[in-house]
């Protein structure tokens, strides 16, 4: 009897199916998923824990950093260090890697980012999130170059 075509989307590894149902898990929760679209939708593609926090004014820098770090965990978001940090700015940054804008597409919240970017053009900044953009130093993701054009 032949087998129908959904077989191919199973596993016979319970493990995997459990990693992955974990993965989708985490970036359903809401503020993960407003935190990898809002990363996704800024110009450089990697934000700091404090241009989060300014975008979230109703979230906790801890509590921001803290999804990052689940994030990560599970290779959903990778840390990104700064060469030479100047001044008071930020060291660390946060891209989405290749497995969470999967993530993003196949539950289909990555078709978002585009609307999600024009608002994150219009928003107000302060001198302060200005100079932490305009920093030449900061990290950018390995796949932003082939993703911003």
């Amino acid at each position: 009897m032949p087998q129908s075509g959904s077989e191919e989307a199973s596993t016979d590894d319970p493990q995997l199916d459990t990693e992955r149902l974990d993965q989708l898990r985490i970036i359903l929760e809401e503020t993960r998923l407003r935190l990898l679209q809002q990363i996704l939708a800024s110009d450089s593609g990697a934000l700091s824990v404090e241009e989060l926090g300014y975008r979230n004014t109703d979230i906790k820098d801890q509590t921001i950093d803290y999804h990052l770090r689940e994030l990560a965990d599970r290779g959903i978001v990778t840390k990104l260090k700064t060469d030479s940090p100047a001044n008071d700015l930020p060291s660390t940054y946060w891209a989405v890697s290749d497995l969470g804008i999967q993530l993003l597409k196949r539950l289909g919240f990555y078709d978002e980012i585009a609307v999600l970017s024009e608002a994150d053009d219009s928003l107000e900044r302060t001198a302060r999130i200005e100079e932490i953009e305009a920093f030449s130093g900061r990290p950018s993701p390995n796949w932003y170059d082939s993703h911003s054009s």
